[in-house]
């Protein structure tokens, strides 16, 4: 092992970092972001279920309701149309074509009228951690949307002059699936703690920005079909190697960069179209207004974006407090290293089990 960790520093030479007790501001940072995001083995966050309601010119409301395979054990959440609508004709369930979810349609016993001015609730929201998309799609072609959670768990449906723009309810769900997706946090800040402040970290994550733009994009919009439970093993995986890099510069004035280092271009960016197929499965599984799959779409990724330059910002704030505050333990670099990557390899090996139904 201490030979395979030192190939992943060979030759380079030293580079600007961020020190031991910058470091150990981090591990208390990651501590508090895996502690509101858990269960652990919920380190990247469940792709929200939706729940749509087309409306005819004339006739009953057709429902689509989609919710994840996967879920948090022990919850369950359970939509509650309005009274009028109650209960559904001949619900049908199946799984989603393409992804894994679980399909239920349902003829409701209301038309379009009765819907107006009316709530829906999603119960256990809250509790799963998870978000609701609640998409009402009128037969003019308009579309009344919101995304439910658990602060806002309920929704009165408004006139279509009335709804909710396409893209703050996805810029606000680009926002909430990064911080909300402890995987990808704590990937962000492995690369500040590699990279240290200036040139390379900027290019390290302006390539990993562009490469999970592209594969979201692809992916969004149709282009590109994978499963998405080898991808989240992928990204775990990403974060292992993060973790080993951190491991072989943990003693930065004795040993030469690292090859993330070395190709700050390169690497984030293959790093980032793996990540970019976990952000679009969120976006794939909730489904895209037919009529504003552009806008959606970019409203998304720069939800995403904000996401990611917010952690990078809350680092340094905290940073820059721990360095006024405390001593720094000499130990501090190989905790991080270690702490990273034993998160990482339990998020492996549980993706792992997942992918073969285990």
């Amino acid at each position: 092992m201490r030979e395979v960790l030192q190939k992943l520093g060979r030759v380079g030479r030293a580079s600007p970092s961020i020190g031991p007790r910058a470091q150990v501001a981090l591990v208390a940072l990651t501590a508090a972001a895996a502690v509101l995001g858990t269960p652990v083995a919920r380190a990247h966050p469940l792709a929200p279920s939706l729940l749509r309601l087309d409306v005819p010119a004339s006739g009953p409301v057709q429902m689509t309701w989609r919710t994840p395979m996967i879920r948090p054990t022990g919850t369950a959440l359970v939509p509650h149309l309005p009274e009028v609508c109650n209960p559904p004709i001949d619900p049908t369930s199946r799984p989603a074509d393409g992804s894994r979810a679980i399909e239920q349609h349902a003829t409701l016993r209301c038309d379009g009228a009765a819907l107006l001015g009316k709530t829906i609730r999603v119960e256990g929201v809250a509790e799963s951690g998870t978000n609701v998309i609640v998409r009402v799609q009128w037969p003019d072609g308009k579309t009344s949307q919101v995304l439910i959670d658990g602060e806002q768990p309920s929704w009165t449906i408004p006139t279509p002059e009335a709804a909710p723009a396409v893209f703050p309810e996805y810029l606000k769900m680009g926002v909430e699936h990064l911080l909300t997706g402890v995987d990808h946090v704590l990937f962000v800040i492995g690369l500040l703690m590699l990279m240290g402040w200036g040139g390379k970290l900027l290019r390290a994550v302006t390539s990993f920005t562009l490469g999970h733009s592209v594969t979201l994009a692809l992916s969004a919009l149709g282009l590109v079909h994978l499963p998405p439970a080898p991808i989240e093993v992928g990204i775990a995986l990403t974060i292992v190697v993060l973790a080993l890099e951190l491991y072989a510069r943990r003693d930065r004035e004795h040993t030469p960069e690292s090859l993330l280092e070395r190709h700050p271009w390169t690497l984030p960016a293959c790093f980032g179209l793996l990540h970019g197929l976990g952000f679009a499965s969120a976006l794939v599984q909730a489904g895209v207004p037919s009529g504003d799959i552009t806008l959606a779409l970019f409203a998304f990724n720069l939800g995403i974006e904000l996401g990611q330059l917010a952690v990078i910002g809350l680092a340094m704030a905290c940073i820059a407090l721990y360095r006024q505050a405390l001593a720094t333990p000499r130990w501090a670099p190989t905790a991080v290293s270690y702490a990273i990557g034993s998160v990482s390899a339990y998020w492996v090996l549980d993706r792992l089990l997942a992918v073969f139904g285990v």
